[in-house]
């Protein structure tokens, strides 16, 4: 079984309907440990829209094959730039408190500390980062009255063997 990825935005602004909140995923993860030590590399052009978000709940009707397309050209070249930076990667432990050390985005590194939790035979850790500390702009339409939410929900679920 593979790790995988989600990660969860959300809009914010004056006109905010007009957006979507956004859940984007990937299993293109390769993970070595070496007992606490963990790394972790993701193809960053892997990642995917998944669908819309209803509050918590999938809103599969709500985005056009022409929105997902825009989305995946704007999250590959605009916001990820993988042309230039292919691979976001995780160094650090993981413990019984979960996961933590340092992220890599666009070539910009930041300590992360996700807690986790054991569901059934899977590790979950899940928190919260700011793309803006990782060198992404915030996102804009509209002439600023639709936004992005800088902070990103992260949900990472590892496999019991590692």
């Amino acid at each position: 079984m593979r790790a995988r990825i989600w990660v969860y935005t959300q809009r914010k602004g004056l006109l905010a309907r007009a957006g979507h909140d956004l859940k984007l995923y990937t299993d293109t993860v390769t993970v070595r440990r070496d007992g606490p030590r963990l790394h972790a590399e993701v193809d960053a052009s892997s990642l995917m829209v998944v669908c819309a978000m209803k509050g918590d709940k999938p809103d599969k009707r709500r985005l056009s094959e022409r929105d997902r397309g825009d989305i995946h050209r704007n999250l590959h070249h605009a916001i990820l730039d993988v042309s230039h930076h292919p691979t976001i990667t995780f160094d650090g432990q993981a413990d019984s408190a979960g996961l933590s050390g340092a992220l890599s985005i666009r070539g910009q590194q930041r300590p992360v500390s996700l807690p986790w939790t054991e569901q059934g035979e899977h590790w979950v850790a899940e928190g919260a980062i700011d793309h803006r500390d990782f060198g992404i702009p915030l996102f804009k339409a509209l002439m600023g009255t639709l936004q992005v939410d800088p902070r990103l929900r992260i949900q990472v679920r590892l496999p019991p063997q590692l």
